[in-house]
């Protein structure tokens, strides 16, 4: 992947910049080989928005290498039971911040799915993050309906990946998670939760 420019990035990334959306989907689906090299991981991850708010989000990622063309999904999770008027699609090769020389990865046919199914449309309930501002330490809040598998990613306006907190497994009711924020230079950002059918985004700012 490169930049506009037509040279290497430190960490591989494309987007699509946002375009215009008008039905709550349910996946994300496409096509990919290539090769993972060091580490790296291949991302793709996919937000829906409404009058300039996140509703949605959706993501798939790997860090195996495929040889042959493959298909994959990522699912979109609703944070708020809406239908979406935008959407920004982010790919990307990377491991904290960087790419490992030997990384080459395609990615064709591009495409969404069916429209999602109200059940597909969980809103978060009881949801607090504080403190916010944070320093050093951010504690996420929130109930489940059901048992899931949570993802959080801290991201910079840019929508470069700052941080991850890879899956983790979560009951229905009530749960908590504390995110530290030290590394981060003081300034806004976004922290994504994506899980099988639970997301949400929400703005955190880091000060000092």
């Amino acid at each position: 992947m490169y930049n506009n420019l037509q040279g290497n990035v430190p960490r591989a990334a494309i987007n699509s910049g946002y375009f215009p959306l008008t039905t709550a989907f349910a996946s994300l689906n496409g096509n990919i080989k290539g090769t993972l090299a060091g580490g790296d991981s291949f991302v793709v991850t996919v937000d829906l928005f409404k009058d300039g708010g996140t509703l949605a989000v959706g993501s798939y990622e790997t860090t195996a290498s495929i040889s042959e063309w493959s298909s994959f999904t990522a699912p979109i999770n609703y944070g708020i039971s809406d239908t979406p008027d935008s959407a920004y699609i982010h790919i990307l090769v990377t491991q904290n911040n960087t790419a490992t020389v030997g990384s080459d990865f395609l990615v064709d046919g591009l495409a969404f799915g069916d429209p999602a199914g109200i059940d597909d449309r969980q809103q978060p309930s009881e949801l607090m993050l504080y403190p916010n501002p944070a320093q050093k330490q951010l504690t996420l809040s929130f109930t489940l309906n059901e048992p899931e598998q949570l993802t959080f990613r801290i991201l910079d306006p840019a929508g470069q990946i700052q941080s991850t907190l890879h899956a983790q497994a979560f009951l229905a009711g009530p749960n908590s998670i504390s995110l530290p924020v030290s590394q981060l230079a003081p300034g806004l950002y976004f922290l994504h939760a994506r899980g099988e059918k639970f997301g949400f985004v929400e703005k955190v700012v880091v000060g000092r």
